[in-house]
Formats: structure tokens, C-alpha cells, sequence
């Protein structure tokens, strides 16, 4: 076959047997396109990355599974992206939007091993600086970059990316008088209300980020921030018995 573009969208039952037919069946692939298709796991993202070296283009786009999932709907991870990392070196378009099950290491990793990326689409993907210093290191040739919901990465990091990047979407909501102000409080309040605010993040952690309201992202990263702040004074805290048995 001399398919080059293959786009299977907004498919939510796209099992691994349905699909890996079809790409044994189309060997010259450079541009796939699965937004908000859903249902495959590792062993399509393996493969794609065995078939198609060449490959330039890749969306993975996951923004309405919550709408539609299934017990095989959550079934790609850091192993299937790796794979891809490894494989696929010729990548100028990635999107990989909403796949918050894909770690920092591994978005770092495709980063990294793909210098010719030109578009990266890291919306609502749990990334920080890291992430932000591996792109200026790595995507040189970068001309889009959309990190919305990226609420982890600073407004410094941003400023030392390349300015000929356009940059969608970023907003910094961090609030240095408001993290202040929650670190006396919690400081003063004791450990039972820092472990109660520790317990309020895990559960908002768990909920879909593009669901919540701005106040709600607002709150979330600047409490994280206090806290953050107090855990790092504490280590360098020494113990009273500590420096006297010096």
C-alpha cells in the first residue's frame, strides 16, 4: 500500500486487534492521527514504532475519554511512549494532550531523542521545568509549543525557551503573596492542617484538570506551592538533641 496518512479519530473501541491489522497493511506510513480514539494499548504504540521509523507525524490526543472509558481505555503508558522514543527519531509533530499517564521521564525521554520536533502539544500533561529546560536543550527547530493546564511550570522557565517559539496557552498561576500567606498559616496551624491540605491536593490530583475552574487551579497550585516551601525549610532544620550531641 502506498498510504502515507492514516487518521482514525474520535474512535472510542479502537482495540489493538482492529488496529494492528490495519498498520501491518499500510508499511509507509509518515502521518498517524488518533485523536480521541481509545481502547489500545502498549502493543500498538510498539508497533508503530517497529513499522515506522520514518514516522513525522503523531497525535495521541486523549481530551473526551473520560466520557467513554473502559476497562482497556487507560492501557498505554511510559513503555509504549519509550518505545516510540527509541523508534521514531524523525517526529516533527507530536500531540500527546490530556495523556496524564504518561510521566515526566518519559515526555522528557521522546523530548530528547526527537530534535526535529517543530510542534509539541503538552496540554493538561503533568510536566514542570524539567520538562520546559529538556526542550531548550533538545527541540531546537521547535515553532509551537502549547502548554495549557501545565500549572507546575514557571513563568522563568518559559522566558528561556527560544522566543521564535510561539507559545499557546501558558499561564503561570502562581501568586507569591498568596503562598506566603498560606505557608504562616499552615506553619502556625500545625502538622494536623498541613496533613489535611496534603490530603485536599492528593483528591484534587485525581480529578480531570480541564474540569476545574480557574479559582479551583488558582488555589490547587499555590497551596502546593506553600506547602512545598515548608517541607523544604523543614529539612534544613537541624534537632535541638542532634546539634547538641555535636
Amino acid at each position: 500500500s502506498n498510504i502515507t496518512h492514516l487518521e482514525i479519530s474520535y474512535y472510542h473501541s479502537l482495540w489493538d486487534e482492529k488496529i494492528i491489522d490495519i498498520l501491518k497493511l499500510c508499511p509507509n506510513i509518515t502521518h498517524l492521527d488518533f485523536e480521541n480514539s481509545i481502547g489500545f494499548s502498549n502493543r500498538v504504540l510498539e508497533l508503530i514504532a517497529g513499522l515506522y521509523p520514518n514516522l513525522k507525524y503523531l497525535n495521541l490526543c486523549d481530551d473526551q475519554s473520560g466520557d467513554y472509558m473502559s476497562f482497556r481505555a487507560r492501557e498505554v503508558d511510559d513503555l509504549g511512549l519509550w518505545k516510540i522514543a527509541r523508534s521514531c527519531h524523525k517526529l516533527e509533530y507530536l500531540n500527546i494532550s490530556h495523556r496524564t499517564e504518561f510521566t515526566e521521564i518519559s515526555i522528557c525521554n521522546i523530548i530528547h531523542y526527537c530534535p526535529d520536533l517543530q510542534h509539541l502539544n503538552l496540554t493538561f500533561c503533568e510536566i514542570t521545568d524539567i520538562t520546559i529546560e529538556e526542550i531548550a536543550r533538545s527541540c531546537l527547530n521547535l515553532k509551537y509549543l502549547d502548554l495549557k493546564g501545565c500549572y507546575n511550570v514557571s513563568r522563568e522557565a518559559v522566558a528561556r525557551l527560544n522566543s521564535d517559539i510561539h507559545i499557546k496557552n501558558f499561564n503561570d498561576l502562581k501568586n507569591p503573596s498568596l503562598i506566603t500567606a498560606f505557608s504562616d498559616y499552615l506553619r502556625q496551624a500545625g502538622t494536623a492542617h498541613q496533613n489535611l491540605a496534603r490530603s485536599l491536593l492528593a483528591n484534587a490530583s485525581n480529578s480531570n484538570g480541564a474540569e476545574m475552574g480557574q479559582q479551583a487551579r488558582i488555589f490547587h497550585q499555590n497551596l502546593a506551592q506553600a506547602l512545598h516551601q515548608i517541607q523544604t525549610s523543614s529539612e534544613h532544620i537541624i534537632p535541638i538533641n542532634a546539634s547538641l550531641e555535636r
